[in-house]
């Protein structure tokens, strides 16, 4: 007994496999949106909070952005630390588009951003005030960017 096992199409196959050889020239564009969405996401603040205003008469202390922590003094006058990287400014984007590579990481410099932003990390007033997740902006975003790249594929096999 024997079978037979005829295979079509490999010339073609071969053709269109090496138009795609160069995986980071095609994924670098969607990679560049996706991560462009994502970081204009995580980069918006919530609405201010009462913490971000003055209150209590006289107030006490707030967190002013962009700043930091500003102390009113008990004799008048106001005392401010300076503690604030901008949270917003301090995202940096690292690339590496190959022939067998196509990878792109976001992060961010400030020194407090994992209790902001990384869900495993968030301060729970953070969570309580809106602050955005990378987890879940990504989860958010992740069909548009598989989407992208699977459209990018196609146009390149396509070619």
């Amino acid at each position: 007994m024997s079978i037979t096992v005829d295979i079509r199409g490999i010339p073609e196959l071969r053709e269109k496999l090496a138009k795609i050889a160069d995986i980071g020239t095609i994924l670098q564009p969607p990679f560049e949106r996706g991560m462009a969405r994502i970081q204009a996401h995580l980069s918006q603040y919530p609405p201010l909070s009462n913490a971000n205003v003055p209150s209590g008469s006289p107030p006490e202390s707030w967190y002013q952005r962009g700043t930091g922590t500003i102390y009113a003094r008990k004799r008048g006058g106001l005392t401010i630390r300076r503690t604030s990287q901008q949270l917003n400014r301090g995202w940096s984007v690292r690339r590496d588009f190959g022939s067998r590579i196509a990878e792109i990481e976001l992060g961010n410099r400030v020194s407090y951003a994992p209790y902001v932003h990384l869900g495993s990390k968030q301060a729970g007033f953070h969570a309580r005030r809106g602050w955005r997740t990378v987890e879940d902006t990504v989860r958010m975003f992740e069909p548009q960017l598989v989407s992208d790249c699977a459209q990018a594929i196609d146009q390149a096999l396509r070619g």
